[in-house]
């Protein structure tokens, strides 16, 4: 199969689903790989400490957190691949940048 942009991809069966802490390792692995490419091809002062630092925390409170959204995509129960969200509610008179800065630097 072929995308318009000529990106050939393969079909796969894999399985989409919730996330468990005992898969944190894995997201963290995966994450770190991603801070890693975008660190080496387009951001030099990314901080690439983020991922087992701060951001080894906030993946565990999205996955422990019923009201945050995290999954996990496998193909023969190896983990390819994750996606982590929550909502919250901001307010720019309250400095909602600052807010989202301490999340994402």
């Amino acid at each position: 199969m072929l995308f318009s942009h000529g990106i050939k991809i393969m079909k796969k069966n894999f399985v989409i689903r919730r996330a468990k802490i005992e898969d944190l390792g894995d997201i963290l692995r995966l994450n770190f790989a991603l801070f890693e490419k975008e660190h080496n091809d387009y951001a030099p002062d990314l901080n690439l400490k983020w991922t087992y630092g701060k951001g080894k925390k906030i993946f565990a409170e999205n996955i422990q957190n019923k009201d945050n959204f995290a999954v996990v995509a496998e193909i023969n129960n190896k983990i390819i691949g994750y996606l982590c969200g929550s909502l919250c509610k901001l307010s720019w008179r309250g400095g909602a940048g600052r807010r989202i800065g301490q999340y994402v630097c």
